[in-house]
């Protein structure tokens, strides 16, 4: 794979020490090139502008803390995070805040690597609805037995509350 990431695959793998900077600096083209925005935030943190480039070690290590952590008290963090999550407030904020929610939900089940239960999930999101929406969830309950039924439902009222 790595061959069809850059044409300088053989010179990379064959990097020393004296030029690694050549190398941090190749991982973080390569990281801004592949990330979604989110984490693409986290590597352009790793910008030196004394230098005009870019620490892709240094990215990389930050990454990896924040999308893998290892030990159960990152994994608490990220739980009550999620559980913990700001109320929404107005409809126009709706849609984006869902989006961010949505997103550390799955974050939070990769790094698990195991599903939490369809009711926590489906808690936590009626949670932070606004009262309307909330209502409208409730009162349609019945038919929605995943998270992906009541964001699908939320979705829904959304678009006819624009």
């Amino acid at each position: 794979e790595i061959g069809e990431l850059s044409p300088d695959a053989n010179e990379i793998m064959g990097m020393t020490y004296e030029n690694a900077d050549g190398l941090s600096e190749w991982v973080y083209d390569l990281l801004n090139s592949r990330l979604s925005k989110e984490a693409r935030r986290v590597a352009r943190g790793c910008y030196n502008t004394t230098e005009c480039r870019g620490n892709g070690l240094e990215a990389w290590r930050k990454l990896h803390a924040k999308y893998a952590p290892e030990d159960i008290g990152q994994q608490t963090a990220m739980y009550e995070k999620l559980s913990t999550w700001p109320l929404i407030k107005k409809l126009a904020d709706m849609e984006v805040e869902l989006e961010k929610f949505d997103e550390a939900m799955k974050r939070y089940e990769d790094i698990l690597e195991d599903n939490m239960s369809e009711g926590v999930k489906r808690q936590m999101l009626i949670r932070i609805l606004p009262s309307e929406a909330k209502m409208w969830v409730t009162l349609n309950a019945k038919e929605m037995r995943t998270y992906d039924d009541v964001k699908r439902c939320v979705q829904m009222w959304i678009a006819t509350h624009r």
